[in-house]
């Protein structure tokens, strides 16, 4: 069955309403300048820490230095680390190689060119994470071309987790045309930016599970 991430949480009452409702993984975006979503790092493992041995807690940087990466992942303690940002090849070793949790890619789907990308980084990681190309970090809220997607995830070695543009209406598409190991979705179940919406969520994940 398809994992389900809920992204740009932003409070620890959101991430619990989506932990009820059986999210397996949240997600906070921590210290990016621009995002609506952006916490700190200390309301991210207050949130991350709230939650259940059960669902796991995913920190997403960009911008970083090895050594930022690192600390703030040594503070927040998360399952895992999303680097989001253009990080290099050798920057992802040096995060994974110093990081004590796992640490997740995310690439952009632009072309055919995007799959040498990402098997170069599957690896090194322990996911990837595909999304929409996009000026702010995450939550474009539109979706990439599904069929380089499906590519990237038969050819890769490692888990894969699709994003962009997801929500309650196309993800059991989403699902049955790339088959990832876990869909990821932010702006797909709002009110407005940062704040999710119940309802919203509760549909995306049956809509997810359902078709998986």
């Amino acid at each position: 069955m398809v994992r389900v991430k809920i992204c740009g949480v932003t409070t620890k009452g959101d991430a619990l309403i989506a932990v009820s409702l059986g999210t397996d993984y949240i997600g906070n975006i921590v210290e990016i300048p621009g995002s609506p979503r952006s916490i700190s790092q200390k309301r991210s493992r207050e949130i991350l820490s709230s939650l259940p041995p059960t669902v796991r807690g995913v920190v997403v940087l960009a911008g970083k230095s090895v050594d930022e990466a690192v600390s703030a992942a040594d503070f927040i303690r998360p399952a895992f680390v999303q680097l989001h940002g253009g990080e290099s090849l050798e920057f992802v070793e040096n995060v994974k190689q110093e990081v004590s949790c796992g640490v997740i890619k995310v690439v952009q789907v632009k072309g055919e060119e995007s799959i040498s990308a990402a098997l170069g980084f599957a690896g090194v990681c322990d996911a990837l994470l595909l999304d929409t190309p996009s000026k702010r970090l995450g939550g474009s809220g539109r979706p990439h071309d599904w069929s380089i997607s499906a590519q990237i995830v038969q050819q890769a070695k490692c888990h894969v987790f699709l994003a962009g543009g997801l929500n309650p209406e196309n993800v059991a598409q989403a699902v049955a045309a790339v088959e990832p190991f876990c869909v990821d979705v932010s702006s797909g179940v709002e009110i407005r930016p940062g704040q999710k919406d119940p309802e919203k969520v509760k549909k995306f994940i049956e809509k997810a599970k359902c078709s998986s």
